[in-house]
């Protein structure tokens, strides 16, 4: 009801929906959540060779840094967001089996996350790929576990007003799916060729003359 009526009061779309209170935790959780994955990305790239040694120097000290931002941002957004939700709502949440663990499983993933950074911060200048890899695969659950609670959030939501998304019939339109498969088991092989392509590749040796 709160977004109809905004969107009657103004429709051009230029009006917050300040009658949710979850809207600026959401937002915040959103853009903390950078701070999280630009920290693992610049672990990597301190470790890459075609880096100068100053600059993967530099990231290897800001990488763990900004996970370290990210996670106790995203841990206090977070827990925001799901405070602002209506009573029934988080009973809800926490009494499924799949969306409750999900929250759980999350905040873990978080914590070992915060591991991992405090770790590199303690030793920024080693080469090894083992905590940056371990980085990368926590964040990669750290999204999934925040995408199942998520969505739990909406489908529990719209349950509460008679709406179930798992109790609808959906007719598929499998031409559209199939082309949409094979376009993107096309376009993985054409990444990995060029991966290939790239790692096979040798450097240019500049000459001044």
């Amino acid at each position: 009801e709160v977004w109809a009526e905004m969107y009657r009061a103004h429709p051009q779309g230029l009006n917050l929906n300040t009658g949710d209170p979850t809207v600026v935790p959401r937002w915040l959780f959103m853009m903390t959540g950078g701070l999280t994955t630009g920290g693992v990305v610049f672990l990597f790239l301190a470790r890459k060779k075609f880096i100068a040694p100053e600059a993967a120097s530099q990231f290897a000290r800001t990488g763990p840094i900004l996970i370290l931002l990210g996670v106790i941002g995203q841990l206090a957004t977070g827990t925001w967001a799901v405070m602002a939700q209506k009573p029934e709502l988080r009973e809800a949440l926490f009494g499924h089996v799949v969306f409750g663990s999900s929250v759980w499983l999350w905040v873990l993933a978080m914590l070992a996350m915060g591991a991992v950074g405090l770790l590199t911060l303690k030793n920024p200048a080693t080469q090894s790929y083992l905590l940056p890899g371990i980085a990368g695969a926590v964040l990669f659950l750290e999204v999934l576990f925040g995408a199942v609670a998520r969505s739990g959030i909406r489908d529990l939501t719209l349950l509460s007003y008679g709406l179930d998304v798992w109790d609808r019939q959906v007719a598929s339109n499998w031409l559209v799916v199939g082309a949409f498969l094979l376009l993107f088991v096309l376009a993985i092989g054409v990444l990995f060729w060029l991966a290939t392509v790239v790692a096979r590749a040798k450097g240019v040796e500049e000459r001044y003359v």
